[in-house]
């Protein structure tokens, strides 16, 4: 299942980077970091896109209680922006379970550490609902009989 969120609808033909950025594209786009790779622009997303992905994500992530509390933690967000655009990876990239799990397992310790610290962590209920998101899929698909997710 592709997720149709407001990052993937500013770059439609974009593909997904295998690296540090978020998107690779042949030309930059608007909203978005570029940064130069031989023939194609590395795509990071700016605030503005970041701001209507998580207004996206908003609804179901206060419906999980862990989201939920995560809300709370309004430290620095620039910590996790690679772990953010890698939970936007999973979204885009139909993740399989065991990844998914994962993933939140990297969101889990980092929220633990911001919690102890009691810094960072701004985008981490954002993270987490990327995981919740891509989780609910798979069942989604595995209740269709589509795919062994």
């Amino acid at each position: 299942m592709r997720f149709e969120h407001p990052i993937r609808l500013a770059a439609p033909r974009a593909r997904v980077d295998r690296g540090g950025a978020l998107y690779l594209s042949g030309e930059p786009l608007p909203g978005f970091a570029a940064e130069k790779r031989g023939a194609l622009y590395a795509l990071t997303p700016g605030a503005a896109l970041i701001g209507a992905f998580a207004a996206w994500a908003r609804p179901e992530a206060e419906r999980d209680g862990l989201c939920a509390k995560l809300m709370r933690l309004s430290g620095s967000e620039a910590d996790d922006l690679p772990l953010l655009l890698a939970g936007i990876k999973l979204l885009d990239l139909s993740a399989s379970d065991s990844a998914v799990k994962a993933y939140e397992k990297r969101v889990r310790q980092r929220a633990a550490v911001c919690q102890r610290l009691k810094s960072g962590g701004g985008f981490l209920w954002l993270c987490l609902a990327c995981a919740r998101l891509v989780w609910q899929a798979n069942a989604e698909r595995k209740s269709f009989g589509i795919g062994g997710a």
